[in-house]
């Protein structure tokens, strides 16, 4: 399990990857698309989307840099950062 925890940030930062591409691709299409003779990024139900997305990746890459700073720091994942707790998280 130890082995697994100290791979599992490179595994989220890879995902984050992917979620940064698919943001930037999302993104370029609403830029494009046009619906309703108008294009779709004007929509505010598109922009809240688009930023609810934009947040979460943030969010999602500072969890990512703390689990590997704590994974070389050879700090345990006491609130579940590398997803194997060491002990109950606080809720």
């Amino acid at each position: 399990m130890k082995a697994f925890g100290a791979t599992r940030p490179a595994v989220g930062a890879m995902a984050l990857s992917m979620a940064r591409a698919a943001c930037e691709h999302a993104l370029d299409y609403a830029r494009e698309r046009e619906q309703f003779s108008r294009k779709i990024g004007g929509f505010q139900v598109i922009v809240f989307k688009l930023a609810d997305m934009k947040t979460r990746i943030d969010a999602s890459r500072l969890l990512a840099w703390r689990a590997g700073w704590m994974a070389r720091q050879d700090k345990p994942f006491a609130q579940a950062e590398g997803s194997t707790p060491t002990r109950r998280p606080c809720v």
